[in-house]
């Protein structure tokens, strides 16, 4: 109990340990601008990544996740896209349900497209939480 302790206070000491309001004030601003950065597709994964809770505040927000699936589609940052995506699929089944409805088709097709690998091993992470 204490190693996952000391595990998790240390494992995020090079990123902000984001709450669900920073989540939220994240996803008012993607949708606001119609686009994510880098920083906050970052502090999205790193989000993600941290809380469960944090996951599902950014998919109750209309919206939000159409941003990121616009990214994931784009040519600038589709990487960084899947990697958020990636982290998402680590919610609850609404979550995941959400993710193959908004963005299967997209990431079915990045795993054809055999060009990228960082982003084809990240689709087929997203796509192993389905089964």
């Amino acid at each position: 109990l204490h190693r996952h302790s000391a595990f998790d206070q240390n494992r995020f000491l090079e990123s902000e340990i984001l709450k669900e309001e920073d989540v939220k004030g994240i996803c008012g601003r993607i949708k606001r601008r119609k686009h994510c950065t880098e920083e906050d597709l970052e502090k999205l994964g790193n989000a993600f990544f941290q809380s469960e809770a944090n996951i599902s505040a950014f998919i109750k927000v209309t919206g939000a996740i159409n941003v990121v699936i616009k990214e994931l589609i784009g040519l600038e940052r589709q990487l960084q896209a899947a990697k958020v995506i990636c982290n998402m699929s680590l919610g609850d089944e609404v979550c995941c349900n959400k993710i193959a409805l908004f963005a299967g088709a997209y990431l079915m097709i990045f795993l054809k497209n055999l060009s990228n690998v960082p982003l084809i091993v990240s689709n087929f992470h997203v796509i192993k939480e389905f089964n």
